[in-house]
């Protein structure tokens, strides 16, 4: 008899009949359904809740998570975090928000690995999530700002590269490692790296910096100024539908992003 037909013997059918049942078990083990010809009437053998917990199916995956609600958990961090730290990163800087951002994901993400219960790991999530915002949208608007309007384009179709190569890499990662607090580790400490990276990103040139440097440092500054002066116009988002051609662009937008964010919804 092999370990399938042995759950037989404590574990009831579902009302499917079709598998064994997640959350009743036998009051008493039925060795009598072992037989191939047995006819015991099933629903008359008393059953109880399973009070020791389950067992899992380990042949596949050493340990996983239950992913659909704390994905929900961690996009609704993902939003909090793009009107929170949006809202701090023009008050206090882009790169104090990026810097700090790194950090907390980094030691949020980590401690995720360590946690003892699942409310605290969903709480983590979410302050996870809000960190990832502000990476995304604090490392979006420099590159913006640092780059010309002309390669803008360019730019930002090669920094979309890095997200695809990512998603490669963790499907590969997540094959290797088959426990989740592994793959939750070797995820999330690169960004301790970045943390470290970030603070020498010299985001204000000395004047005894090379030529070089003092040279690219002042025509960022010409391209800053002259959007700067010709964006003093105030804008809501009523003006991006005004328009056939920005009509066009924000549905064309909006379903690149959904489609973007439809695996991580599902």
């Amino acid at each position: 008899v092999d370990e399938k037909q042995l759950l037989r013997a404590f574990i009831p059918m579902d009302s499917s009949g079709s598998r064994l049942d997640r959350c009743r078990r036998f009051v008493e083990p039925q060795w009598q359904l072992l037989a191939a010809n047995s006819s015991a009437n099933v629903s008359q053998i008393p059953t109880e809740g399973c009070l020791d917990g389950w067992a899992y199916d380990r042949s596949e995956f050493l340990s996983t998570t239950v992913s659909e609600m704390i994905q929900t958990i961690y996009m609704g961090g993902v939003l909090t975090g793009a009107i929170v730290y949006g809202g701090l990163s023009d008050r206090y800087g882009r790169r104090s928000v990026l810097i700090w951002s790194y950090l907390q994901l980094g030691v949020l993400g980590c401690s995720s690995a360590f946690l003892p219960s699942y409310s605290t790991y969903c709480a983590f999530r979410f302050l996870s999530g809000m960190a990832v915002s502000g990476v995304i949208l604090n490392g979006f608007s420099l590159k913006v700002e640092w780059i010309p309007t002309k390669q803008r384009t360019l730019g930002g179709t090669l920094t979309s590269f890095f997200f695809t190569f990512g998603q490669m890499i963790l499907a590969g990662l997540a094959y290797w490692l088959r426990d989740w607090r592994k793959l939750q580790l070797v995820v999330c400490l690169p960004q301790f790296l970045f943390f470290s990276y970030a603070w020498s990103v010299p985001f204000k040139i000395k004047a005894s910096a090379p030529v070089p440097v003092l040279l690219l440092h002042l025509v960022l500054h010409s391209h800053m100024k002259k959007e700067m002066d010709s964006s003093r116009s105030t804008f809501t988002a009523y003006d991006l539908l005004r328009t056939r051609q920005m009509r066009r662009i924000s549905i064309c937008l909006l379903v690149v992003w959904w489609e973007f964010k439809k695996p991580l919804l599902t």
